[in-house]
């Protein structure tokens, strides 16, 4: 009755010829499958369906083949885990998946000089689905990183992932300034530099620049962009008022990246200028002190200090001196003194470093001073005389 046997609920199974052991009313078949997985069997024997339902599984064979399965070829930013794992999926030789497969991940290759590269799992298990999964965080630098999944005698895969470089994290000063002349350009040029989580330079990026305390430079580029190295240099800053303590904030705008502000710095004055130093010339008094007063400025009206040698002051006239100069200790402000004999007009002429300053030569005018007890004199003559003579009196 072989032909009368039914076998159903097969799948993806298949079965041989159903055939008799002897007369014994045994009939047998031989059921295969290349799918793994499970099949509850109906058996109708000349129509009459019998009562049990064996049941059959069919298991994956060993480990035959891995492959990646997502995740490849994906690029993220420097420092930072990728957006999705890399998943391998391990299957047998007629493409089962294989449950319980150990896979190791490994980091194979990285950029030069790059750390900090990690995985979130080193040894994995597969899955029901013959999956296993982990995550790369790249490393500091940017580039090419490689991981290579294996599965035993299944082999191996390399999966590839690109780093970039991030947005910017940090702003740090490379070069501060220093003492400056006023009018001139900030020495040393200060110099910033940009970097993201990994410390790699950051290119392009826009850096501002102020004055700590408010002071609006009267000359210079305000805004400078980071070049390949990630550095931005400010050469041509311009302070011309003298004062102490100057500081440079600077600025990128990026949330999150804290503004750095430089060490503190002074400004001095530039060079004296004969155009812009000035003169206070009194009239005098024979017999006493004039007072020549003298303001020395550079050409940004800052005063001038240590410039008494360069200073001559020429007394012609009525009167000849060459008084020497001096400083009063106050900033910029000197003085000259002289003692006229004989009135008259006397011509000053003041010179700076041998060039005349804004309105010499100057004059001034020498009166005869007021009556002094102590050197005029009084005498007469003769002094004893016979009564009747007239003596004379001489003032």
């Amino acid at each position: 009755m072989e032909g009368e046997i039914e076998i159903s609920g097969l799948g993806n199974a298949s079965a041989d010829a159903i055939t008799e052991d002897g007369t014994t009313g045994v009939y047998t078949t031989d059921i295969s499958s290349n799918t793994a997985g499970s099949y509850i069997l109906t058996v109708v024997a000349e129509s009459v369906t019998l009562s049990q339902n064996p049941e059959i599984t069919f298991l994956a064979g060993n480990a035959d083949e891995i492959a990646i399965q997502s995740g490849n070829n994906q690029t993220g930013t420097v420092t930072q885990p990728l957006g999705n794992p890399f998943t391998v999926r391990v299957t047998d030789q007629f493409g089962n998946p294989v449950e319980g497969q150990n896979v190791s991940f490994e980091i194979t290759d990285t950029p030069p000089a790059a750390v900090g590269q990690s995985l979130s799992e080193e040894s994995v298990t597969t899955n029901s689905a013959g999956e296993a999964s982990s995550t790369l965080t790249l490393g500091t630098t940017p580039g090419t990183y490689e991981v290579t999944a294996s599965a035993g005698g299944a082999g191996q895969v390399i999966f590839t992932a690109t780093a970039e470089l991030g947005s910017v994290s940090n702003l740090s000063i490379l070069l501060q300034p220093s003492e400056s002349v006023a009018g001139s350009g900030i020495t040393p040029a200060p110099q910033v530099e940009v970097t993201d989580a990994g410390g790699n330079p950051v290119e392009g990026v826009e850096i501002s620049v102020a004055e700590q305390g408010g002071y609006i430079f009267d000359s210079g580029t305000l805004t400078v962009t980071s070049n390949g190295s990630g550095i931005a240099e400010f050469d041509d800053l311009v302070i011309e008022t003298a004062g102490n303590g100057y500081a440079l904030t600077f600025s990128v705008n990026t949330s999150g990246v804290d503004d750095v502000t430089s060490n503190p710095f002074d400004i001095t004055a530039a060079e004296a200028d004969p155009g812009n130093t000035t003169a206070v010339v009194p009239d005098g008094a024979a017999g006493e002190p004039t007072t020549i007063a003298i303001t020395v400025q550079d050409s940004f009206d800052n005063p001038v200090s240590g410039a008494a040698d360069d200073l001559t002051v020429t007394v012609s006239g009525e009167n000849s001196a060459s008084p020497s100069v001096n400083e009063t200790g106050t900033a910029g402000e000197y003085s000259a003194i002289y003692t006229p004999q004989n009135a008259g007009t006397d011509d000053i002429s003041i010179e700076l470093q041998g060039t005349p300053i804004l309105g010499s030569p100057f004059t001034s005018d020498v009166t005869v001073s007021d009556i002094s007890a102590s050197v005029s004199t009084v005498t007469a003559s003769p002094s004893e005389l016979v009564v009747g003579n007239a003596p004379t009196v001489i003032v």
